[in-house]
């Protein structure tokens, strides 16, 4: 199984494709020792020949790996099973494998999942200059959930479920320059376009772990019972669990864990 990979360069000419093997034999790729935010893994870098293909695209050095069945670990207070330091005495105590329970990452930044709300997106329209809509796929999320009745109420989710799947949010999503990227140049978009970041920041920058940095959506991750679970577009969602007050990224709620350990 393969699939294609298109590139469109900004000045409309001269596209060109690639395809690339979806499930590689790792067998026949050499290991590269991979690090994201602290966090580290392997990776089987998938040869020269796709390499070369994205450095002529990007007009620098590019290597393309592949993750495969490798994890990193979930660091800070992001995991949903490692929410604080005291919580893992008590599995050393009743015997409880940490490993047996956590949650890893393939390449994804900080979570499996990202959740946004549309009613959210609304008021960012709201806010950028000239009629200038929202851009939903700028929040790069990979569930949208429709229907919320206040804006930005997703900050105090701790759980919702999709079909019946449950998953667990766990931290904030604070915000970069990338809002304010113009997807058909590769560069940073000029006039209103380029002033999400900015607008955000004006009434966003609720998170006390990343001050300076406007809050949209949550990160999050399945429950474990719900692995191998499928989700789709119109799912039925509903929130199952909330919190009193806004998490903070990567310290601890003294409040948002409850611990009850008998014999």
């Amino acid at each position: 199984m393969t699939m294609t990979v298109t590139f469109h360069p900004p000045d409309g000419n001269h596209s060109k494709t690639k395809d690339i093997r979806l499930v590689p034999d790792v067998q026949a790729l050499d290991e590269i020792d991979i690090s994201m935010h602290g966090s580290p893994t392997t990776g089987y870098h998938m040869g020269s020949d796709c390499s070369d293909w994205f450095s002529s695209c990007f007009g620098y050095d590019v290597e393309l790996l592949y993750v495969g069945a490798n994890r990193r670990e979930v660091l800070g207070n992001l995991s949903p099973n490692k929410p604080a330091s005291w919580l893992q005495s008590a599995k050393q105590l009743t015997g409880i494998s940490a490993g047996d329970h956590e949650q890893g990452l393939g390449l994804s930044d900080c979570a499996a999942l990202l959740v946004v709300s549309e009613t959210s997106l609304r008021h960012v329209s709201r806010m950028l200059p000239d009629d200038l809509e929202g851009d939903i796929t700028k929040f790069r999320p990979n569930v949208v959930l429709s229907g919320a009745e206040h804006e930005y109420e997703e900050d105090f989710w701790s759980e919702i479920a999709v079909n019946g799947n449950k998953l667990l949010l766990t931290a904030n999503c604070n915000r970069c320059v990338s809002l304010n990227i113009d997807y058909k140049t590769g560069d940073f978009a000029t006039g209103p376009p380029g002033t999400v970041l900015k607008s955000l920041m004006k009434e966003r920058r609720v998170d006390e772990g990343a001050k300076y940095s406007p809050v949209f959506g949550r990160y999050g991750f399945v429950e474990k019972q719900a692995h191998g679970a499928s989700i789709k577009v119109n799912d039925p969602a509903s929130v199952t669990d909330t919190i009193a007050e806004r998490t903070k990224f990567c310290k601890r709620n003294s409040a948002h864990y409850n611990l009850d350990v008998t014999d």
